[in-house]
C-alpha cells in the first residue's frame, strides 16, 4: 500500500476516534484498498479505534505522573477532566482517569495541600460517574477504612460523604449481589463501617467524614455509639482531639453517652492510693502523669466553650445526676467532679450545679448516718460514698490545681458553710456535717494556695456581719487564724475591717476566733484594740 493510502487510512481512522458517523466511507476505502469484506473492515476499524483509545489514556496516565507531584498538578487535573467532558462517549475513559488519579494520591508522596487540592477537584465530577463505578469507589474506600490504610485518609475523608450522597438519591441500585434503594446501601455502607475495628491513628479522620456525611437518626446515633467505643484504646492525648469532632455534629440526645464515656475513661485511669492512711492520694495508670492531666484539662476546657453555646448539654447531665441523685457513687467520681466545678463557673449554670453538688453531698452523708445506725446496712451495704475521704484526695490530685476547678471549689466550700435546715428536712446532724465539709475544703485550698486567702477572708468577713447568728463561719476563720497565721497576718485589712463592722454583741466571739493571730502579731493586736475603744467611746 501507497505511503498516501497509509496516510489517509489513520486519518480517517482518528477522525471516527472524534465522530458518531457511519463506517461507510472508512470501510468503502479500506475494501478498495485492501480488498477486504465488510466485516473483515469492521473488524480492523475496531482495532485500530481500540489501540487509539488506549494510547490516549496511556498519554494521559503519563501527563498524570508527571504532573499530580508538582504545583501545577490541580490545574493540569482540571484541563484533562474538561477535556474530557466535552468528548463524545468518554465516559469509560472519565471512570479510568478518575480511578487512575485516586490511586497516584494515595501512593504518591505529596503534601497534604496538594492531597486536598486534587481530591477536591475530583469531587467535582463524582455526579458524571455510572453507579457501578460510585459503588466501585464505595468498596475501594470500606477496604482502606478497615485496614486503617493511613496513606488514603485524605482521599476517603473528603470523597466518601460525597459518593454516599448522590447513591442515597439513587431510587434502585441493581447490582448482582443485591437490590435496594439508594437510601438503604447508603446506611448497609455505614454499619459495615461502624462495624469495622479500626486503629485510633484514623479515629479523628472517621469523625471528620461521619461529620460531612448527611445522617439519618438512626445512623447518627450508631456512629456516635461507635466513635465513642474507640476512646478505650486511645492514649489520652488523643482524646482531644476526636472529642472536637464528635462535639461539632453531636445532638441533644448523643450529649449523655459521650459524656459518660469520658467519664468513664478518665475516672478507670484514676485508683486510690491507700498506702498511707495519712497521705491519701489519686494516682494514674497506664499514662504519663503530664500528659493525662493535660488531655483532661483540654476535655474540660472543650466540654465547657461547648456548653456555652448549647445549654441542652449541660441540661441533659444534670437531669443525668438528678436521676441518679440516689447513688452518689455511681456518677460522683473525679472527671464528674472536675466537670461540675468547671461549670459552676459559668454563671448561667452556676447556682444549679452548686444545688445538685449539694444535692449529692448531702446524700452520701444520709446514706452514712444511716449505714451507722443499722447493724444490717453495715454488714451488706459496703459501697459507700465516702465524701469527705473523695474531696480529701480530690483537692490534693494536681487537676484541683486548674483555675476553673480551684475557683468552683472555693465556691463550694462557702456554699457549704451557708448550708440551711430547708436543703437537708432539719436534720442537725447532716447540716453540721456540710459545714465541717465546707471548713474543711477552705482551710485546705488556703493552705495549696495562699493567694485567695485575701478573697476568701473578705468573704468571710461579709458572712459574719450578715448573719450574726451562724456560728460556722466564725469557725472557719479560726481554723484559718489558727492553721494559716503567716497568711492571715499578710491580709490582716480584712480582720480589721471585721472589726470595725462587727455587729453588737459579736466582740467577744470575733476576738476569739481570731486569737491565735492576735497572739502573734502585735501590730494587728494593738490595731484592734485601737478599734474596740473608739467604738467604746463612740457608744
Amino acid at each position: 500500500m501507497s505511503g498516501d493510502k497509509i496516510k489517509t487510512l489513520v486519518e480517517l481512522a482518528n477522525n471516527r476516534l472524534n465522530s458518531s458517523e457511519d463506517f461507510e466511507q472508512f470501510q468503502m476505502f479500506v475494501s478498495q484498498s485492501l480488498d477486504l469484506d465488510t466485516v473483515s473492515v469492521r473488524a480492523m476499524m475496531l482495532s485500530i479505534k481500540h489501540y487509539f483509545i488506549v494510547l490516549y489514556i496511556l498519554q494521559i496516565y503519563s501527563l498524570i505522573d508527571e504532573k499530580i507531584e508538582r504545583e501545577d498538578g490541580p490545574k493540569v487535573l482540571e484541563y484533562i477532566l474538561v477535556g474530557l467532558s466535552v468528548k463524545p462517549d468518554s465516559q469509560k475513559t472519565v471512570e479510568n482517569v478518575y480511578e487512575y488519579v485516586l490511586n497516584a494520591i494515595n501512593n504518591a508522596d505529596i503534601p497534604e495541600k496538594m492531597k486536598i487540592c486534587l481530591i477536591s477537584r475530583l469531587s467535582l465530577e463524582l455526579n458524571k460517574l455510572s453507579t457501578k463505578q460510585l459503588i466501585k469507589f464505595i468498596n475501594m474506600c470500606k477496604k482502606d477504612i478497615e485496614e486503617s490504610n493511613e496513606n488514603c485518609v485524605q482521599s476517603w475523608k473528603e470523597l466518601f460523604p460525597h459518593i454516599l450522597k448522590i447513591v442515597s438519591e439513587i431510587k434502585l441500585i441493581r447490582t448482582e449481589e443485591f437490590e435496594m434503594s439508594g437510601a438503604d446501601y447508603k446506611e448497609m455502607i455505614i454499619t459495615d463501617i461502624c462495624r469495622f475495628k479500626v486503629q485510633p491513628n484514623i479515629s479523628v479522620a472517621l469523625a471528620l467524614m461521619f461529620r460531612g456525611t448527611l445522617l439519618t437518626e438512626k445512623e447518627h446515633e450508631l456512629v456516635i455509639k461507635t466513635l465513642c467505643s474507640y476512646f478505650g484504646q486511645m492514649k489520652p492525648q488523643e482524646i482531644p482531639p476526636i472529642l472536637q469532632q464528635i462535639l461539632h455534629f453531636c445532638s441533644s440526645g448523643d450529649f449523655l453517652t459521650l459524656f459518660c464515656t469520658l467519664q468513664k475513661y478518665f475516672d478507670d485511669k484514676y485508683h486510690l492510693d491507700q498506702s498511707n492512711d495519712e497521705n491519701l492520694g489519686l494516682e494514674i495508670e497506664g499514662a504519663e502523669k503530664k500528659e493525662f492531666l493535660e488531655a483532661e484539662s483540654t476535655v474540660l476546657f472543650l466540654l465547657e466553650d461547648f456548653a456555652k453555646v448549647h445549654s441542652s448539654f449541660v441540661n441533659d447531665i444534670t437531669k443525668y445526676i438528678k436521676n441518679s441523685i440516689g447513688a452518689p457513687n455511681m456518677v460522683f467520681g473525679p472527671f464528674m467532679l472536675a466537670f461540675l466545678l468547671t461549670m459552676s463557673c459559668c454563671a448561667p449554670f452556676e447556682a444549679n450545679v452548686i444545688d445538685l453538688l449539694k444535692k449529692l453531698v448531702v446524700q452520701s452523708l444520709v446514706e452514712i448516718e444511716n449505714t451507722q445506725r443499722s447493724c444490717w446496712l453495715k454488714l451488706n451495704y459496703t459501697d459507700i460514698y465516702d465524701v469527705y475521704t473523695q474531696f480529701q484526695v480530690f483537692i490534693k490530685s494536681e487537676i484541683s490545681s486548674y483555675e476553673k476547678i480551684f475557683k468552683g471549689l472555693v465556691n463550694l466550700g462557702l456554699s457549704f458553710l451557708g448550708t440551711t435546715s430547708s436543703v437537708v428536712k432539719k436534720n442537725a446532724e447532716v447540716i453540721n456535717r456540710v459545714h465541717q465539709l465546707g471548713l474543711f475544703i477552705i482551710v485546705s485550698l488556703v493552705h495549696k494556695r495562699s493567694f485567695i486567702t485575701g478573697s476568701v477572708l473578705r468573704k468571710l468577713t461579709n458572712f459574719i456581719t450578715s448573719n450574726p447568728e451562724s456560728n460556722q463561719y466564725l469557725e472557719c476563720l479560726h481554723k484559718l487564724c489558727k492553721n494559716q497565721k503567716l497568711t492571715v497576718i499578710e491580709n490582716n485589712t480584712e480582720i480589721l475591717k471585721l472589726f470595725k463592722e462587727i455587729p453588737v454583741g459579736m466582740t467577744d466571739k470575733v476576738t476569739s476566733a481570731v486569737m491565735p493571730v492576735l497572739k502573734t502579731s502585735t501590730f494587728l493586736r494593738d490595731n484592734i484594740i485601737m478599734i474596740l475603744r473608739k467604738e467604746l467611746i463612740s457608744k
